[in-house]
Formats: C-alpha cells, structure tokens, sequence
C-alpha cells in the first residue's frame, strides 16, 4: 500500500513539474524560431495579401497550417505552425476571394494567399 501511494505521488509530482516547465519556458530551438520571426517584422504585413507574408524568406518556412473558423464552418483566421508552440495567427479582414462558409471544412490555401490580413497575433505572446 505504501508503494501505491508512493508512486502516485510521483506521479502527480512528476506531472506537475513536467506541465509547468512546458508552459512557462520555451526551448531554446523556439527561442531562436521566435527571434527570427520576429526579425522578419510579420506584423509590417498588416493590410497586406497573405501571399506578401508569404514571400518572406523566413516567415514562408511554416509547416502546417490550420483554418480557424466559428461557429463551425465560418473561416476567419489561419495559423501558421512553426513548430509545436511556436505558430503565428493570421485573421483576414474580409475573406473575398472564396466562400467563408464551408460544411467540409475544406478552404483553398492557394485562394486564401490572396486575402488581406486585418491582425496578426503570435504564440509566445503568452509566455512573455
């Protein structure tokens, strides 16, 4: 009985260093993502196309991207990944050049390079 309790106490003492070291310290890799997407000014691209982001040398490096939408189905953002806790939040202003609702879920990447951005919002903002 007393390993049990030893062990859940590990357990739970493990889980909570391990959560709070995540939460409140980004890796040295996503300090270095974070500096030189920062050095690249995103923000400047406020007003801009998507694809004017895009054609920045490092801000194009991304390697996912995800719609965001609400209620379900109404496109208004995208984030851009560059790594696990590292992506940049990009809200379009209008979304003109194709349907924002969508039941599949499924938007053009290539359609949405068009689109202007309203705001630009950044990951690492909580952590600082």
């Amino acid at each position: 009985m007393k390993t049990i309790k030893f062990l859940i106490l590990f357990l739970l003492i493990f889980n909570i260093a391990c959560f709070s070291q995540v939460r409140g310290k980004l890796s040295n890799s996503d300090s270095l993502l974070i500096e030189k997407i920062e050095k690249s000014n995103p923000k400047s691209y406020t007003g801009k196309s998507l694809n004017d982001f895009l054609s920045n040398t490092f801000l194009k490096r991304y390697t996912k991207w995800l719609p965001m939408h609400e209620p379900p189905g109404v496109l208004y953002a995208i984030l851009l990944s560059y790594s696990r806790n590292v992506w940049v939040e990009i809200v379009f202003d209008n979304i003109v050049y194709q349907k924002k609702f969508n039941k599949q879920f499924t938007w053009s990447f290539d359609l949405l390079k068009k689109e202007k951005i309203y705001s630009i919002h950044y990951s690492w903002e909580e952590y600082k």
